[in-house]
This record gives structure tokens, C-alpha cells and sequence, in this order.
């Protein structure tokens, strides 16, 4: 019996603790590159003033979300940015301690992908792929630690 009431104890605990908050407007004081939540205790967030935030929140321009940043104990992992007013997605990328890392995909105003590629601590690496407006890929550079070593262009 007190098995059972584990099992369910720990499921109920893992459902609630993995429901995503809605996203905010990006209202936080950041001190050393830490974000910290400022003033938003009410029931309707839940999150407590003067912690490091964790979850997602958004920058508003010209009246369109601007950039969506998602956050992990007070750093920035991920960052959407969208073309106002008209809301289409710029750009996608990842930081690492505070410092750019990973994927990057930027766009055009159309939708295809303009340029992706990997960071790794802020520097270009390895094959970046640039293409024209229409999807059709027109080079392909090779980097080292932010330095094109080789490219392609077709």
C-alpha cells in the first residue's frame, strides 16, 4: 500500500513540476549577466521577486513580440527573434554559460533559411551554409574557431 501511494505521489509530483509556464514580458533585473525576477509575485506568473529566473519571456516592439529569450537560473539558453510587424522569425540561437553556443538558423523575411551553421563559445565552426532567397544553397564555408578555412560556391 504505502508503495502505491509513492508511485502516485511521485507521478503527481512529476506532472506538475514539468507543466510549462506561459510566457512573460521579459521584466527582470540582471546583475552580472544573471536575470533576476523583479516584482512579479502575484498567483498569476508564479514567480517569486528576487530569484534567478528560469522559464520564458518575451520584448515587445512596435507592439509584436519582438524576441522570445528562454532562460536556466538566471542565463539566457535560447533566444527566437521575429521580422516586426509582421512577426516573421529573424533568427534562432543558443547560448552556454551566457555565451552564444550551438545551432544558429537565421531567416528571411520569406521564411526560407537565410544562413545556419554551429557556435561554439561565440566563435563560427565548422560548415556554415548560406542561401539566396528562393531555399537554393549558393556557399558553403568551413570554419575553425571563427576562421573560414575553406569555402564553396556554386
Amino acid at each position: 500500500m504505502k508503495l502505491k501511494k509513492y508511485i502516485l505521489f511521485t507521478l503527481i509530483f512529476i506532472i506538475i513540476g514539468c507543466q510549462e509556464k506561459e510566457p512573460i514580458v521579459c521584466d527582470l533585473i540582471v546583475n552580472n549577466g544573471i536575470a533576476y525576477t523583479k516584482g512579479i509575485d502575484d498567483d498569476k506568473t508564479g514567480y517569486a521577486s528576487g530569484k534567478k529566473f528560469s522559464g520564458d519571456c518575451f520584448i515587445n516592439r512596435d507592439g509584436s513580440i519582438w524576441k522570445m529569450l528562454t532562460y536556466k537560473s538566471g542565463l539566457v539558453t535560447k533566444e527566437v527573434s521575429y521580422y516586426t510587424p509582421n512577426g516573421g522569425l529573424e533568427y534562432i540561437g543558443y547560448r552556454k554559460n551566457g555565451q552564444i553556443h550551438g545551432k544558429f538558423t537565421r531567416y528571411y523575411r520569406n521564411g526560407n533559411i537565410d544562413i545556419e551553421g554551429e557556435i561554439e563559445n561565440g566563435y563560427y565552426e565548422g560548415k556554415w551554409n548560406y542561401f539566396n532567397e528562393e531555399g537554393a544553397l549558393i556557399k558553403e564555408y568551413f570554419f575553425e574557431k571563427g576562421t573560414a578555412i575553406d569555402s564553396l560556391i556554386y
